[in-house]
């Protein structure tokens, strides 16, 4: 296992590598800072699980894990300049105090499922791009924190399903070359993606289908639901 932490802000240098493999985990924190990875900067956890964490903004370079958790308690989740693919992942965990990426500027990911929340308090709401296939579903993450004398202690992230912005932002998830699929996760509320107030959603398979089987909903903005193939709404589901 490895903990990286800092007090108050980090710096993950170019070409930095922080590299564990199954069974060890990765945690990296700026407790009472931001995290900064430089574009060229990486994390992975091989087979694995890893969480960054940050009090303020966090800037990704590149994470690789079977499961990742990134959290910024009051800041936004952003894409460094010159990262290639911010998470490589089977899971995906997004908690941000404010934005989760920019519209100029998405968070890149190849995972198989996410989900994430955006309170916005000042930003601008969740903006991710897809390069494959990827549902919205539940996803928790647990890693183990290393303490001076070298004993573990648990640190998890306890499943947390949807999309949804507050404090009337924007979402937008763009697949490029596979299916987009909703799903109402483990909380049960029958949600799927939610964007409070006036924030506007675009969800996008620029090369496959839209499929809908838990609620979409705006409170009063615009909502685009696309597809090179079929949109399609199962059971209950609504838009």
């Amino acid at each position: 296992h490895v903990t990286v932490n800092a007090s108050t802000d980090m710096l993950l240098s170019a070409d930095v590598d922080v590299t564990t493999a199954q069974p060890g985990t990765v945690l990296v924190e700026a407790v009472n800072g931001a995290l900064t990875m430089i574009g060229s900067a990486t994390v992975t956890a091989t087979g694995s699980s890893l969480r960054l964490t940050s009090a303020g903004d966090l800037t990704l370079g590149g994470l690789t894990a079977a499961n990742v958790s990134v959290v910024s308690a009051s800041g936004s989740i952003g894409n460094a300049t010159g990262a290639s693919l911010n998470v490589s992942a089977t899971n995906l965990r997004l908690v941000a105090g404010d934005a989760i990426g920019t519209a100029l500027r998405h968070l890149t990911m190849d995972v198989d499922t996410v989900t994430a929340s955006s309170g916005g308090t000042d930003a601008v709401g969740i903006y991710l791009t897809e390069s494959n296939a990827v549902t919205v579903a539940g996803v928790g993450v647990t890693v183990s924190r290393v303490a001076a004398d070298a004993t573990l202690s648990s640190v998890e992230d306890a499943v947390q399903s949807d999309l949804v912005s507050g404090n009337n932002r924007n979402i937008v998830l763009v697949s490029t070359l596979g299916n987009v699929t909703f799903s109402d996760g483990s909380d049960g509320d029958g949600d799927a993606l939610v964007a409070a107030g006036s924030g506007s959603v675009l969800v996008e398979a620029v090369a496959g289908d839209v499929a809908v089987n838990a609620d979409v909903t705006s409170g009063s903005g615009s909502l685009t639901l696309t597809g090179r193939g079929t949109v399609t709404s199962g059971g209950t589901a609504g838009v």
